[in-house]
């Protein structure tokens, strides 16, 4: 859900730098850091860099609303939500008690075949 919200975020900000760049509007290069970058290139290449830059922020935000992720190994379709189980499956003739020692059960052994926590030799 966040890749989304963050997706959105981040074409909403590719749309200032790039409507001031084809608008070439004097509020956005009247800004000090706008200004200081108008100066040292020219305004015509400050507004091709923030046309670049705006196009980069919407290209991002289409990638992260679609699912794009880079360390992503598996889709969100194969992602497994259920909680982790710390149950331990064992053989039906072992038991575990809540040290996490294992007793073995010998089902020959009077008292229901519960041999008493016993480990056998």
């Amino acid at each position: 859900m966040e890749d989304i919200f963050v997706g959105i975020v981040a074409m909403v900000l590719g749309l200032v730098p790039l409507g001031a760049a084809l608008l070439n509007s004097d509020w956005f290069y009247g800004l000090r850091k706008s200004q200081w970058l108008a100066r040292r290139v020219g305004r015509g290449r400050a507004r091709l860099f923030h046309a670049v830059i705006g196009i980069a922020l919407i290209s991002l935000g289409i990638a992260l609303v679609m699912g794009f992720g880079l360390y992503r190994t598996t889709s969100r379709s194969q992602v497994n939500f259920r909680p982790l189980s710390r149950r331990i499956h064992l053989p039906r003739n072992q038991a575990s008690n809540c040290r996490g020692t294992t007793a073995f059960i010998d089902p020959t052994a009077p008292g229901g075949g519960d041999s008493g926590g016993r480990v056998p030799p």
